[in-house]
């Protein structure tokens, strides 16, 4: 193995290791116990191996969250994290295993992609999020489980790109830390189930976070709140995906919330999935020039802004009302996938391309269901 050129081995482990390459997948483990033949070889496989990591429950995952805390090396080679617990339960093993998770994670200082969305038991986004040692007065915010003085600091996650996770009984605002992240931008939030704490979102809340992927599982009445507020924050916003559990009941209201950014010309593409039915890709057209006007919080508004924000409101919700007729339009038709040219009578959307949902959609975005699970 150490007498071949390093460009045949650096060929050889592309074919080997899989895309992402994690430990959990059948070749990884293979190529890993190869590599502990020869260091040449493990030198140029750390990146294959260690860039995309799955914790998973049981000694296997505790084992690689170890070698990463110990092997600073190792954990800056990260640059997808999954957290995959099948064990739900508040066991030891449970919450010895997110605790390890937790610490690792805060040492993966080249990390672009966390998904915590397969874990419900143990809240690891919140334990990553909030340090009750680290004090910032001007990041003090209250959130679940904190009083005020012991909200705390954005987590140190200079590169993340892409957050994936679900809130299940917490309110929207406990993400705050998240969304003040200057490199997020595709934020992938479960809103299923029911908030358990109340509230109202007021301008201490507002960060113009440069998320411009947004997508939200779920639709229950009291999310409203939450996703008006998650609606609100984005200022760059581009594509918007929902997972609802009808047409008619809850897409007027959402897209009404995200109608400014429609009608702006920010969201190019609304994609919704119907729970066991079908799926909808609507592409728009700008109804007037995206203007450059600064929609801080109220406090600092001038008269003539709100009364700029006011019609963008109004202009937002004949654009929803235009998109929601469009889409009712579409769904009377018969048949399986098809591209929809829309014409006049709904302006602002040029096309809308229905086809059903694959048999795992229908898993994953069964907004009835609970946790869903990802081989």
């Amino acid at each position: 193995m150490d007498a071949l050129p390093e460009e045949l081995l650096v060929h050889i482990l592309n074919h080997l290791v899989p895309t992402p390459s994690l430990l959990t997948r059948p070749l990884t483990p293979t190529v890993h116990a190869l590599c502990l033949t020869s260091r040449r070889l493990y030198r140029l496989a750390k990146s294959h191996l260690y860039a995309h990591i799955q914790s998973t429950s049981g000694s296997m995952g505790i084992s690689l969250l170890r070698t990463l805390e110990k092997n600073p090396d190792l954990a800056q080679r990260v640059e997808q994290f999954v957290v995959q617990h099948t064990n739900e339960q508040n066991d030891e093993a449970t919450s010895q295993n997110k605790d390890i998770a937790v610490r690792t994670i805060r040492l993966l200082s080249n990390l672009k992609s966390l998904d915590v969305s397969r874990c419900e038991a143990s809240f690891i986004w919140w334990d990553l999020a909030v340090d009750p040692h680290s004090l910032s007065p001007d990041d003090e915010i209250p959130m679940r489980g904190y009083s005020k003085e012991r909200s705390v600091l954005i987590p140190s996650l200079p590169h993340l790109r892409t957050l994936s996770l679900r809130l299940q009984d917490s309110p929207a605002r406990c993400i705050l830390p998240y969304l003040k992240l200057p490199s997020l931008r595709v934020l992938a939030i479960d809103v299923r189930g029911t908030v358990r704490d109340r509230h109202s979102y007021t301008s201490s809340y507002h960060t113009n976070t440069p998320v411009q992927h947004l997508r939200i599982v779920g639709n229950g009445t009291s999310r409203q709140p939450d996703i008006r507020w998650l609606g609100e924050e984005p200022v760059n916003l581009r594509t918007l995906f929902l997972a609802v559990a009808e047409l008619d009941g809850w897409i007027p209201c959402v897209v009404w919330l995200f109608g400014h950014h429609f009608w702006r010309g920010r969201v190019t593409s609304l994609q919704i999935a119907v729970a066991g039915l079908r799926h909808y890709d609507v592409d728009f057209e700008a109804m007037i020039e995206d203007s450059e006007m600064c929609l801080g919080s109220d406090a600092h508004r001038t008269w003539q802004e709100m009364s700029e924000r006011a019609k963008m409101y109004r202009r937002g919700e004949k654009y929803a009302q235009s998109c929601l007729g469009a889409l009712r339009y579409v769904a009377k038709r018969a048949g399986g996938e098809e591209v929809v040219n829309i014409g006049e009578a709904h302006p602002g959307v040029r096309r809308v391309t229905m086809r059903n949902l694959t048999d795992e959609e229908k898993r994953v975005y069964d907004v009835g269901a609970g946790l869903n699970r990802k081989p």
